[in-house]
């Protein structure tokens, strides 16, 4: 994982920590949501979240569960959709 990523991922745990869950609670990046109580409402909360503060647009191709999974992996699906904004493909 890279260092962006792994701070997105971060950035996105302290996110549930402090608006969904309880503050105190640990969040490892690469726990899949649903082993934390964390339902598909305050998923998408946390994608809008993402969006508005990073200026981030994530296409609806990119909104699959696997992406969805963890903070690790919807970090990574940013940083992605960041370099394909930046760098379309032809």
């Amino acid at each position: 994982m890279s260092s962006n990523e792994q701070e997105l991922a971060e950035e996105l745990c302290a996110y549930l920590r402090s608006h969904v869950l309880a503050k105190q609670v640990s969040i490892d990046p690469d726990l899949p949501f649903a082993q934390l109580g964390i339902d598909s409402m305050s998923i998408i909360e946390l994608v809008m979240y993402l969006e508005r503060k990073h200026g981030v647009a994530l296409p609806d191709k990119a909104l699959h569960p696997e992406n969805l999974r963890t903070a690790k992996s919807l970090a990574r699906c940013a940083i992605q959709a960041r370099a394909d904004a930046v760098l379309p493909s032809r």
